[in-house]
């Protein structure tokens, strides 16, 4: 069996498109690799060629939870939740406020009125709910450059028809999305940086807790976009940021996934210390859900980060604790490999690398890669320095003697 199909779905559904669900709860696909090289996840997923993977799945992740791979992909995991503004936009049929007893039309439910209305707010037409209809629609087929531009005309629709702020937030959000999507980090900071201050007046509680979801949110999304600039800094700081409306610390109540982000953004600054404690917290939280394998990529993420810390006795011991479990996690073979090989233990070395190329469905084409390794995969530096010793003594790395298994 040469792959599994990675599939998560959050509490609005299994996964349906985003924004699809009928209570308002993001749901989201993330395709499986199964062969195809640029597909966006955040692992790709393994096994022993003809052997089932930890927990009755078959496959295990061989990559783990610190790839980049596309933003977009990695944002529609969190699984966020969709303003009620929205999807009172999106209803079958639209009237402004007042015009539906009129008409005889059945009145909302109060969860799907949007935010207070000012003097001088106007209601869209038909014509203008569609614009946004469409850009939603169009975001969920992933036709990108068409989403962006509706958006961009519908919040100026908004704009004009000086629309309420809750409104307006998720508009600039979901383009953000939509530009973080395209690659177009600037831009889509930009418009989380609108959402964060149309927010800022009501978000936070006294007691620093959000006052609703959407407001850690748009850290975590503004977090994103900052990876994207490769400001790395302010990537944990939005982390943190998001953590700290949650309630702080990296317990009950905290978001795997933003500590998993946390903790990648870590090791690029250099504090492998600190990532190592969000890799242990997110795989706590990961079991506590019943997610095996997010456990297992993030303890094989904590594993690494523990190798350039200095503690290499306890980072080679979950090697091969992970690789004893899940005999088809191709990264912990691999890794195991370029340690042994730097501790001149040879032999093994590439009987870890031989089964990794020969037996598990990803293989090791990918490690052969310098710059996937350290920028996409996120190996630590002494970690991708080791590989890199491995490959260029074998042949294997660059141009090949022979043909790669």
């Amino acid at each position: 069996i040469p792959c599994a199909a990675g599939f998560i779905a959050t509490p609005g559904g299994t996964g349906a498109p985003a924004h699809a669900s009928a209570i308002g709860v993001r749901s989201a696909f993330a395709p499986a690799v199964c062969g195809v090289t640029s597909a966006p996840l955040w692992s790709q997923i393994g096994s022993p060629k003809g052997e089932a993977g930890e927990a009755g799945v078959v496959g295990s992740s061989s990559a783990g939870l610190s790839m980049s791979a596309e933003k977009g992909d990695r944002r529609a995991l969190l699984g966020r939740v969709v303003l009620p503004a929205i999807h009172f936009l999106l209803a079958e049929a639209i009237l402004p406020r007042g015009a539906e007893a009129a008409a005889g039309a059945p009145k909302k439910p109060e969860a799907l009125i949007t935010g207070p209305v000012g003097e001088g707010v106007i209601a869209p037409t038909e014509e203008q709910t569609e614009v946004i209809r469409r850009a939603f629609k169009a975001f969920d087929d992933k036709r990108l450059e068409e989403a962006d531009r509706l958006f961009t005309e519908g919040i100026n629709t908004w704009i004009t028809l000086k629309r309420p702020r809750d409104e307006m937030g998720e508009l600039y959000k979901t383009r953000g999305n939509v530009r973080v999507d395209l690659k177009r980090f600037p831009e889509a900071k930009e418009d989380y940086d609108r959402v964060i201050s149309l927010m800022s007046s009501d978000g936070e509680r006294p007691d620093g807790t959000a006052a609703y979801m959407e407001y850690p949110d748009a850290f975590v999304q503004r977090g994103l976009a900052n990876e994207g600039l490769g400001d790395w800094e302010s990537a944990v700081n939005d982390y943190s940021r998001a953590i700290g409306l949650w309630g702080g610390g990296r317990g009950e109540g905290i978001n795997p996934y933003t500590l998993t982000f946390r903790a990648n953004a870590l090791g690029r600054l250099g504090r492998y210390s600190e990532s190592v404690s969000d890799y242990e917290a997110a795989e706590a939280l990961f079991l506590k859900e019943r997610d095996l394998k997010r456990a297992v990529d993030s303890r094989a993420n904590r594993a690494l980060s523990l190798y350039e810390t200095g503690a290499v006795k306890e980072a080679v011991k979950a090697y091969r604790e992970i690789i004893r479990r899940s005999p088809g996690y191709a990264d912990m073979r691999i890794a195991l490999a370029a340690h042994l090989w730097a501790n001149g233990e040879q032999g093994e070395a590439e009987s870890q690398w031989e089964f990794a190329c020969n037996n598990i469905s990803v293989g090791c084409k990918k490690y052969k890669d310098e710059y996937w390794v350290s920028s996409v995969r996120r190996w630590p530096p002494t970690m991708a320095a080791n590989l890199r010793s491995f490959l260029g003594k074998t042949g294997k790395q660059g141009a090949p003697t022979a043909a790669p298994p």
